[in-house]
């Protein structure tokens, strides 16, 4: 007869189940919050760019283009697309995120095809459901990636209530958000990087199998398929697992096996990837180790330019880290106790910060992304969250701390709500067409983007556009303009081209209970720790 388990192994039984119950509940809840607030398309020629390479994948069985004018002409940038070694059109992206989107591409065109079947009349509509879908993908993304942050500090040894208020304040208090619902491939990438963080911690903190080695470099080598800058990462975590083996295993004269099984489970994990990313450059540029993609990666010589890049990537009104994601300012007082507590693990964190927010600084078109804040550093976020965690822990009991950090959640929340309620980009356009440039809000507090959304928010419309106006495979620019003064949400836009609201209501009403049920959830749950 089997006895009982000893106590201390069932209160560890009990925990890692409520670590997982918590997990999912995260995600549910952030993942209904970003579904209601989600736009359910996108107009930016990046992400069309993305979601054509997808569709002709699936419908064309292959990564090249289609030879179409008005798709070069109004989705894609001239400077962005090559002629192949085999006299077919490519685009300058990689091919990680577009087959990431095939699932739901192929999810949008079946819907596409029963709403078609039950309503004819909005077969125009229909027509776009695969990019609504892949659309929406980044409300699973995000809300995955605040999950997996979850249980990564947990695993770094946060109460598990400070660890689900550091997951939750990642979700709704920094410019992740915004970015669930753009439509950009830095959140996959944020993903990637993130579970692979949390699987090779796990693996040197709690003696996990090699698999965790297969699945981190097969989520790490993804990223890098998506984007050749995620390469980055590989030092630093490579670095850290080495020295994860020797505390475990002991120099490597004596288990040179087992570093040799490791060597061989990253590089079987990274493998699939490499072969897609190197025969994909021979395609396109007749060699695999030229991507025909590299004047965004050619750094600037110039310290001066170095700082100023830095300080408009950090605080300037237009594009600052800090200004868009104020929660984060925190940080700095969580440095110091995640440095005593996990000095390899504290190592690592701030090496993936300064590397990556170093060779984003180093480029010279470094202000000449628009969307909100600065784009390509989003993937930092849930990096110094871990920071933020701990400062949490740090300053909570305080008074005077625990006002301000309250006030300080709360800006945060609005600056992210003011980022979805209206587009990003429409105040742009208007700085732009009074000023004769894009980049004056960068520097000028006089145009400061998120003042900006509120003049935008003052000026929505609500008329109705026909859906005759969608037809073809390119929305048109009269189109995009009108819907640019719009709410930025499903719903509005699915009531503005006129779909019956018993269509898109019931939806919208699963979306509300199914978020405020897993929210009170979580609360009981989170609440409920003695």
């Amino acid at each position: 007869m089997i006895g009982k388990l000893p106590e201390a192994a069932t209160d560890s039984q009990a925990l890692t189940s409520r670590r997982a119950v918590i997990a999912w509940l995260i995600f549910v809840a952030l993942c209904g919050m970003y579904l209601f607030t989600a736009k359910g398309f996108s107009d930016i020629g990046d992400v069309e760019t993305y979601y054509v390479i997808t569709e002709s994948i699936v419908e064309r069985g292959w990564v090249d283009l289609p030879e179409s004018a008005g798709l070069t002409d109004k989705v894609l940038n001239p400077p962005g697309i090559m002629r192949g070694t085999d006299g077919r059109i490519y685009s300058q992206y990689w091919l990680g995120y577009p087959i990431f989107q095939i699932p739901w591409y192929l999810a949008g065109k079946w819907a596409g095809q029963a709403v078609t079947r039950l309503r004819p009349q909005l077969a125009p509509i229909a027509h776009f459901l695969p990019r609504v879908a892949i659309n929406l993908a980044g409300s699973f993304i995000t809300a995955a990636t605040a999950s997996l942050l979850f249980l990564l500090v947990m695993t770094l040894g946060l109460p598990l209530s400070y660890s689900a208020a550091t997951a939750l304040l990642y979700g709704v208090a920094t410019y992740a958000w915004p970015y669930a619902k753009i439509g950009f491939y830095e959140h996959f990438m944020t993903l990637t990087l993130v579970a692979a963080l949390l699987l090779v911690v796990r693996f040197d903190r709690r003696k996990q199998s090699m698999w965790y080695i297969l699945a981190f470099s097969f989520l790490l080598a993804w990223g890098t398929a998506t984007r050749p800058t995620m390469a980055l990462a590989w030092l630093p975590i490579l670095v850290y697992l080495y020295f994860a083996l020797r505390r475990r295993l002991g120099p490597l004269t004596r288990q040179w096996r087992q570093y040799f099984l490791t060597v061989i489970a990253i590089i079987i994990g990274m493998a699939p990837w490499l072969a897609v990313s190197l025969w994909y450059n021979a395609l396109r540029t007749d060699a695999i180790s030229h991507p025909g993609y590299s004047g965004g990666y050619i750094a600037t010589t110039n310290p001066l330019g170095f700082l100023i890049a830095v300080f408009g990537n950090t605080f300037s009104t237009g594009r600052g880290f800090f200004v868009y994601s104020p929660i984060v300012l925190l940080m700095f007082w969580g440095i110091r106790p995640l440095w005593r507590r996990w000095r390899a693990e504290s190592l690592l964190i701030w090496a993936l910060v300064v590397l990556f927010g170093g060779f984003f600084c180093s480029r010279p078109g470094w202000y000449t992304i628009w969307p909100w804040g600065p784009r390509y550093l989003v993937i930092l976020a849930p990096l110094v969250m871990i920071a933020v965690g701990f400062a949490l822990q740090r300053l909570w009991s305080r008074s005077t701390s625990h006002k301000l950090i309250i006030a300080l959640i709360a800006v945060s929340i609005v600056v992210q709500l003011l980022a979805i309620a209206v587009p990003y980009g429409t105040y742009l356009h208007r700085v732009e067409d009074v000023t004769g440039t894009w980049r004056t809000p960068i520097w000028n507090p006089r145009y400061f983007p998120i003042l900006g959304q509120i003049h935008t928010l003052r000026r929505v419309r609500f008329d109705h556009i026909s859906a005759q106006a969608l037809q073809g495979d390119v929305v048109t620019e009269e189109v995009k303009s009108n819907l640019r003064h719009s709410l930025d949400f499903w719903f509005v836009y699915a009531y503005r081209l006129g779909v019956p609201a018993k269509l898109w209501a019931p939806l919208l009403v699963i979306l509300i209970v199914v978020t405020g049920f897993a929210a009170w959830r979580l609360w009981i749950v989170v609440t409920a720790e003695k």
